[in-house]
This record gives structure tokens, sequence and C-alpha cells, in this order.
């Protein structure tokens, strides 16, 4: 209490001017001063609390716990607490500053990680810690470590946010491909704004990336209301044995629906968070792929596959490429999946180049979608033959538990004898290069007459009568090739402008494909000539036409892709004697057949 001196005092002290309002202000204020101090004392009083975030968790997940501070910081903080049956590491701190009702305090959390290897009920024993030079003594927890069933999320509803790492089966054999999930859940209706990429490591799987795209929902736990944000992936084991899969680490942004104002009512201005989750742990019982039966073909896919087969052309000349494509579907693992074995019985008679593998990453499959991927190859016949052999993959099933075998069958041909002239005396090998069979010439005899001859007498050397900036030939010698310069650089320029102007003509202007095509029939001496003529008739059916030619029919496809092969065969790969030979009346019926077939199907922009 204070007494009417101090109303008096603030009337003298401002020499009678002080209205009797502000001077009522003036007392209260001095009135309530004490209490003001004390209660600002009374709110910066030290605390320590040991908080758990939650009092149950799995063998080979982690909680945390927190030492909170309020108005203090601990002298020294313990980098590992203690406790039998529980592993609690120290991870940082984080501090705050807090005004509530004119009160200013601070608070600092130390955050621990606590983890249990067997299931039980343990103890965080009581802890004795040092602020300023003061001990304080926190009390004991409690804490429940249980063996995780799968699919039970009941357990995690007493917190406000978590991570479960999800898959379909556990027991798996090697090489076996399994999807995964990986669900963020956020207590609250529509409370997470965005998710990173997961941190997911195990040296005895390999991990598929998780998909970008993110499925959000709503889920009751409890009759609590979370929200939810998955992203799946895929992984399979490539060693055999009890495989632990461990806890995967997510960033996760998310409104902050802790802040509270008077009464228990959620604040109006709610903000956003951001905190790494971590999931529980997944552990696989991997079994090794069985040794008996196992096909010589198998190269370690596992799953369940079909295949096809496409060839083109079907009638050629020996020696002519055939464009091979193979389509494999089916569930499983595809990256173990090699190319189909080409099934020749007389490898002498073919020539095969290594297949090229394609796998669309919108089509992969996770061991529950199917997927898709194909082979590209290309084989050549080197003699006569009525069909391409079939090809073949193996896999190992494991809905069965049986290696399979898949077999395509055989592909009529009809090769014709290769007539092409040959070089005499030479033939072929298998990398392209000719080989001598004729008689051996004689090695040219060495021929010195690049050797000049050397002077050996003094020479005879003469005066100028007169410097040679003092002659007309001099200066004659320097301005003609002056002059001589500035003529070739002019035209030079000239023409250089002039074919600049020409190929912005050009490129304004589509070549026509039937004008091209029309030269396509003119006789050629050369198959070099007459088949060039054709590669510039393709390029310009491609030029012209509006539609793709995935989108043609697949003979004409097929169609197209052997005369560009054999066009690219010819120009850039065959013999100089097969270049220079005239092309045959089989190989201009089929060019025209061809051509005319995509004549019946342009259809111009």
């Amino acid at each position: 209490m204070t007494s009417p001196f101090s109303f008096f005092t603030f009337k003298i002290l401002l020499g009678n001017r002080l209205p009797i309002s502000a001077a009522i202000i003036a007392a209260l204020t001095i009135c309530l001063f004490p209490f003001t101090t004390w209660s600002q004392q009374a709110g910066r009083e030290t605390k320590i609390t040991s908080l758990l975030h939650s009092r149950k968790i799995a063998i080979g997940e982690t909680g945390v716990f927190a030492i909170q501070v309020d108005n203090g910081t601990l002298d020294e903080a313990p980098r590992v607490i203690k406790a039998p049956g529980l592993d609690i590491i120290f991870q940082g701190q984080n501090s705050s500053l807090r005004i509530l009702n004119g009160v200013s305090s601070n608070q600092t959390l130390y955050y621990y990680v606590v983890s249990g290897q067997s299931a039980g009920n343990f103890t965080i024993p009581a802890l004795s810690l040092n602020v300023r030079g003061k001990i304080y003594t926190t009390k004991p927890a409690s804490l429940v470590v249980f063996k995780r069933k799968a699919g039970d999320l009941s357990l995690d509803a007493s917190k406000p946010y978590f991570l479960r790492l999800t898959a379909p089966k556990t027991a798996l054999y090697v090489n076996q491909i399994v999807p995964l999930e990986l669900t963020a859940f956020v207590r609250g209706q529509g409370s997470i704004y965005e998710i990173g990429a997961p941190d997911l490591k195990n040296e005895n799987m390999i991990i598929k990336p998780f998909q970008r795209n993110v499925a959000q929902g709503n889920l009751m736990i409890d009759a609590y209301e979370y929200s939810t944000a998955k992203i799946q992936g895929s992984i399979f084991p490539i060693q055999p044995g009890q495989q632990v899969l461990q806890s995967a680490n997510l960033r996760c942004r998310f409104i902050d629906r802790s802040t509270r104002v008077g009464g228990g009512l959620r604040s109006l201005f709610t903000q956003t968070i951001t905190r790494t989750l971590q999931s529980n742990s997944l552990t696989f019982d991997v079994k090794p792929l069985p040794s008996e039966g196992k096909p010589t073909s198998f190269s370690g896919a596992v799953g369940n596959f079909n295949m096809e087969v496409k060839a083109s052309p079907l009638k050629l000349q020996a020696g002519d490429p055939i464009s091979i494509d193979i389509t494999v579907e089916g569930i499983g693992n595809f990256d173990r999946l090699a190319a189909p074995t080409f099934l020749s019985q007389d490898p002498k008679k073919w020539r095969t180049y290594e297949a090229r593998k394609t796998i669309d990453p919108n089509e992969k499959s996770d061991g529950v979608v199917p997927g898709k991927s194909t082979f590209t190859q290309i084989i050549i016949p080197l003699g006569e033959s009525n069909e391409l052999p079939p090809f073949e993959i193996s896999f190992f099933d494991p809905e069965t538990e049986k290696y399979v075998t898949r077999r395509s069958l055989p592909i009529p041909l009809e090769i014709a004898p290769d007539i092409r002239p040959s070089n005499s005396g030479a033939t072929l090998s298998a990398g392209g290069h000719s080989s001598g069979t004729g008689s051996v010439t004689a090695p040219p005899s060495p021929n010195f007459d690049d050797i000049l001859y050397i002077r050996k007498n003094k020479p005879h050397n003469r005066s100028i009568q007169a410097s040679l900036q003092h002659r007309p030939a001099f200066w004659f010698a320097q301005v003609v090739p002056l002059l001589l310069l500035g003529w070739i650089l002019t035209i030079a320029l000239l023409r250089f402008a002039k074919l600049k102007g020409l190929g912005a003509k050009n490129t304004q202007t589509k070549i026509d494909y039937h004008q091209v095509r029309s030269g396509v029939d003119a006789s050629a001496s050369a198959r070099a000539d007459y088949y060039k003529k054709i590669e510039e008739c393709l390029n310009a059916w491609q030029q012209q036409n509006k539609q793709p030619l995935d989108s043609q029919p697949d003979t004409l496809k097929a169609g197209f892709n052997a005369l560009n092969s054999r066009c690219q065969w010819i120009l850039y790969g065959a013999p100089e004697s097969d270049r220079h030979a005239p092309p045959t009346e089989q190989e201009t019926t089929e060019a025209r057949q061809i051509l005319d077939g995509l004549s019946q199907n342009l259809t111009s922009a």
C-alpha cells in the first residue's frame, strides 16, 4: 500500500500543473510497482523438467527424451544418460524466449535419442543437473519397449506426428522386388505442407528411388484425425539371410498446432515448422535361389515374364541385317533381366550384335504392378536359311518356387543367296575386313630418290648493286599480292553473303517427298548413289509427314526400318565392291514397294 503522500509528491514535483486523472494514474503505478517487480522475479524462477515424447517405443525404433530448463541453461549437458537396457544419446539443444502478460521467460530444451534392443519396462533415472552452480533434480521417467506388429498404428496415436515404413511381404528370395510405402502422419486435417526425399540406406539391398508424386489424405486413429502424405518405392535384396532395413528419415513441413492462447483456444495465427521424422525398421527373411533346376540361360531375374519377338525384313539376301524387337512384359525385377538368348544351332550361319535394353521409367514393375522392357538387336544371316531361330529367357517364379523358361517360335524367312560381286581372292572376315587368299605380291624395293645433292665446293656470292627499297620491282612485288589478296577477300565475302541468303531461304521451304521420290526411279550406275537417293527420300518423308513413324501400321514401319537399315549398311558399312556395283532388280523392286507404301500413307501438315 502507498500513502496519500505519493499523490501530493507528484503534485509538488510537477508544480501543481498535473491533471487530477494523470496524478491518479501515477499513484497507481507507484502502488503496483512492487507487485510487478515481484511477479517478474517469480516468472524468472529456474525450473527443470524431464519429458518423454512417447512412453512406448518399438524394438529397433527410437524415441525422444528431453530436459526442459526454464529461465536458465545447464552448466554442462550430459552426452550420454546411463539407464539399464536403454541407449540414450545427446542430439542437440534449442532455446526460445517468451513474453506472457508482460513477463519474459526463456526456455532451453536438450534433446536425446532413446532406443531399446529388447522388450520390457525400463526406467530413466532421476538426473542431478547444475544451473549456475545450483543443483536441480529431475523426476524419473518410465518407458515401455515392445515388439511391433505389422500395420499396427494405434500405438502411435499418442504422438502428434510420426512416420511409418511398410512392405506387403517380408519373406523374400534374393533379387525378388517388393514395393515399399513411406507414410507421414501429422495430427489435424490438412496439416502437411510438403515432404522431402527420404534417406534410406542398406548395403545388402538395392533401394529403388521413391516416386515424387505424393498421395495425401486423412485417417482416423483412435478418435484422432491425422493428415497423411504417402510416397512409394521398391527394394530387392541381393544377399540371403535376415536383412534389417533401418529406419528412414524424412523432412516434413507441417502446421504447428501446439500454440494455444488463454482458455485453451488455438491461435488464429498458425505457423509452419519443419521436422525430421524417423520411421520404424523392417526385417526381411531372405532365402537364396535354389541351385536345383537352374537353366543355363538364367541371369538372376525373379518374377513372372512373357516375351514377344518381331523381326524385319522377312525377305532379304544373305549378308543383309535383320532388325529384332523383343518385348518382355510381366511382374518382377526387370533390372536383373538379361537380353534373351539367341538359340542358333549353327552359330557360323549368323552374325549377332549385342542387344540394347530399354526400360521406360513409367512402366517399371515394383513386384505388384506389371512392367515392360524392350530389347533391340541386329542379326545378319551369313547364308541361306528358311527361318529365324527362337529366343529364350529364364527366370525364377517366387509364387511357384520354380525356374521357368520361355521360348519364342521360329520366324519364317526368305533368304536368297548373296549374288553381289566380291573382290577376287578376298573373303570378308567377321569384323568386316577382307582377308586375301590369292597370290602374294612381292614387297616393293626401296627407292632413295628423296636424297638431295649436297654441295661441297664454296658458293659464289654476288654483291647487290642497290638496296631493295630503291628498286621498282620490289614495290611491284609488294603491291600486286596485296591487290590480289583484297580481290580474293571481296569475292569470298560476296559468296558468303549469297550463301547466307540462300540458306535463310532454304530453311523456310520444305523438301517435297514426291519430287525426291521421282529421282529414285532413275537408273543408277552404283549402288551407293542409288541408296543415297533412297536415304534422302526417307528423310523427306519424315519431315513432310504429319504423323510420326511410330503411329504408322506395323508393316509400313517394318519396311521403313528395313530400308533405312539397308541404306546405312550400303553407305557406311559395305565393302567398296558392293558400293560401286549396280543395284539388283530385286533390290529396286523391294525399295519401290516400300516407297510406294510410304507415299500412300503420307499425311502432309
